[in-house]
């Protein structure tokens, strides 16, 4: 009884190391995917002047990552009909918020982007959005750099709270 009590005690706080760690690594995924599909619907609108409807079509069909998830949801709701494409961009992220790991900075990306969309004037939404994908480099980056400091920092601290927690009822 006395072993699994143990076994316990350095599991749970381990686990939760790792769990954090875990949520940092998919976060910084999360961000350079969702920075990924900001420089298409960029080089869609500048280049090929293509609607949004198709633009979002398209990124649904990647599959390499959860954000076709969103797009796909964006896609659906155009294709039925629904025009506000700003609320249905941003709802579709908001729906996601916690599966992504986006925290506020994120959200706010997305709801500056979403009222670009709702715009509707391509000019406009060709400045914003090129200006959005180097908001969503620098998020990423930073995002990249505090996964790679914290992630391998809350496994060790985890694993170190089970040991002492071990020790100390020893």
């Amino acid at each position: 009884m006395k072993i699994a009590l143990l076994v316990l005690l350095f599991l749970l706080p381990s686990g939760y190391g790792f769990f954090l760690s875990n949520r940092i690594q998919k976060r910084a995924q999360n961000l350079k995917h969702f920075k990924a599909c900001i420089e298409k619907i960029y080089i869609q609108v500048t280049e090929y002047r293509s609607n949004l409807e198709e633009i979002f079509a398209g990124l649904a069909k990647d599959y390499s990552s959860d954000m076709c998830l969103a797009f796909m949801e964006i896609s659906t709701k155009m294709s039925e009909g629904k025009t506000d494409v700003g609320e249905i961009f941003y709802d579709a992220f908001a729906k996601r918020q916690l599966l992504y790991g986006f925290g506020s900075q994120e959200m706010l990306l997305v709801e500056d982007i979403s009222k670009v969309l709702a715009n509707g004037k391509m000019n406009s939404q060709r400045q914003y959005i090129g200006s959005a994908v180097e908001s969503a480099e620098v998020l990423s980056e930073a995002c990249m750099r505090e996964c790679e400091k914290s992630a391998g920092a809350y496994r060790k601290i985890g694993i170190l709270a089970g040991l002492f927690l071990v020790v100390v009822f020893i």
